[in-house]
């Protein structure tokens, strides 16, 4: 069993959930959003009070050759208040129209000492936790729609370590790929 750092800061994730989406697939359902809600915390009962966490959120479209993250997003309030929103579904009707694909949600909920979710999320700490998923995700998306916050992660070159094809690494990039564990 792991041990337990003081002022731990865990997050658990949830899903993918499937988004309902309109009969011509190509945007989110916003009429059968509150379903949405009611199912996902029905599956299972680890999932009871989940909709009413906060923590990060991360959608994707899952297709034939995988999934692929397109947004990653932050609830400070709840996941069911801020998942949804006007300005988020602009994004995800946005990649609906362009690409095929099941939409899906992932949700990182934070969790208190005790397991259970918590209500009510710092900025800071959410902030802290979006930007390090939307970088995360900028390595297996280089058309992530997050915008804000990301020009580094793309303009920054790093020979061997960031922003580089896999060419040959010198011995001093082997050296720090082996000292920072990176395969």
């Amino acid at each position: 069993m792991p041990v337990r750092r003081k002022n731990e800061r865990k997050y658990e994730v949830f899903g993918p959930f499937e988004i309902p989406r309109t009969a011509s697939l190509r945007r989110v359902d916003k009429n059968s959003l509150n379903d949405f809600w009611n199912e996902l915390e029905d599956r299972r009962a680890k999932n009871e009070g989940l909709a009413s966490a906060s923590g990060c959120y991360v959608f994707g479209i899952r297709a034939g050759k995988g999934a692929k993250p397109w947004y990653v997003g932050q609830a400070t309030k709840t996941f069911k208040q801020e998942c949804f929103t006007k300005h988020k579904l602009y994004h995800y009707n946005e990649v609906l129209t362009e690409r095929k694909g099941t939409p899906i949600l992932f949700l990182l909920a934070r969790m208190t000492p005790t397991g259970r979710f918590k209500g009510k999320l710092g900025s800071k700490e959410a902030d802290w936790v979006e930007k390090r998923l939307i970088h995360q995700c900028l390595d297996a998306n280089d058309d992530l729609l997050n915008v804000r916050d990301t020009a580094f992660s793309q303009e920054v070159i790093i020979p061997g370590l960031l922003n580089s094809p896999k060419a040959r690494r010198s011995t001093e990039v082997q050296e720090l790929r082996s000292l920072l564990t990176l395969k």
